[in-house]
């Protein structure tokens, strides 16, 4: 029940908050209130806090640290992809235009 409830007030979040990054490195603070009702305190960072033995605080630091490493990699590879394409798109108005201006001249002589 527990997990069923939160795997619901995950694709609650992911809905309200489209935006936000989820990607599972999150977690879900839960209580039950006196009417047996389960709630969602809050949703966390997996980031916010991780204490522990030394060996897992250092896991856990490299870990993060390759993760959003990768991350802004991605977002660098995607802002270069959409910067080629505007460039060729940018390229290939200029080459439409020139060919329907020489078009044009041709015509009109």
């Amino acid at each position: 029940e527990l997990f069923a409830f939160v795997k619901k007030a995950v694709e609650f979040f992911r809905a309200e908050c489209p935006y936000a990054i989820c990607d599972g490195l999150f977690r879900v603070d839960v209580f039950m209130n006196d009417y047996k009702e389960l709630v969602v305190n809050e949703f966390e960072s997996f980031e916010a806090g991780y204490y522990g033995k030394f060996e897992s605080e250092l896991a856990v630091t490299h870990f993060l640290k390759e993760y959003w490493t990768d991350k802004l990699m991605d977002v660098d590879q995607i802002r270069d992809l959409i910067g080629a394409s505007a460039e060729k798109s940018i390229e290939e108005n200029r080459v439409e235009k020139r060919t329907k201006t020489e078009s044009c001249n041709q015509n009109f002589y």
